[in-house]
């Protein structure tokens, strides 16, 4: 049995680019899908997880939900950001023969990075969306296109974060920061400033 649900381009033994990852969490005894924007993946994949993705699931259970999803800014894989490729949103659409999974078959979204599809999809279908990709979310000024398109798309009253860096201002990412601990489940609150955020 799979540990996870990915959906990943292209299908060869390394998957360079993951788009979506879902976990059903063990013990969860609400529904609800709680939904992670993080910078870029690393080792999580159908078969395994790592430590990012293991806290994810630790939180979003402790809140009660009983799905977890994990969307990216980037969805190139890497846990050097340093060494990633220099193009780190990959094809804007996959090769043809991509089948993809339930949140990239959507018509109507034809016009957006296949990554971007994702991003947006999983935020229509969540019930809180927690925005986590720390200080590099600022490359490219990412982090403010994304939020920006969930603002425009309407999702933010459930736009949440665990604050933001102290030097780029970006929302904190869910793994430790320079002093090595993990944001807490009572540290997420509602993102109220965000409109604010995108327009300093």
């Amino acid at each position: 049995m799979l540990l996870h649900s990915v959906c990943s381009w292209d299908e060869s033994l390394d998957r360079r680019y993951r788009y979506w990852l879902e976990a059903t969490l063990e013990g969860a005894s609400a529904q609800g899908i709680c939904l992670f924007l993080m910078l870029n993946p690393n080792k999580a994949d159908h078969d395994r997880s790592d430590a990012t993705i293991d806290r994810c699931k630790c939180l979003a259970r402790e809140w009660g939900y009983g799905t977890l999803w994990v969307c990216n800014l980037f969805p190139v894989r890497g846990g050097n950001w340093n060494r990633l490729l220099p193009d780190r949103m990959g094809p804007h659409h996959p090769e043809d023969g991509f089948n993809g999974c339930a949140l990239c078959r959507n018509d109507a979204r034809d016009g957006l990075h296949v990554n971007d599809r994702h991003i947006m999809e999983a935020a229509s279908r969540a019930n809180r969306i927690v925005c986590a990709w720390g200080g590099k979310g600022g490359f490219d000024q990412r982090g403010r296109e994304v939020a920006r398109m969930l603002v425009a798309a309407g999702h933010e009253e459930r736009l949440y974060t665990f604050g933001l860096t102290q030097t780029e201002r970006q929302p904190r990412h869910a793994k430790p920061q320079l002093r090595g601990q993990w944001p807490r489940a009572r540290d997420l609150k509602r993102w109220t400033e965000v409109r604010a955020w995108l327009d300093p």
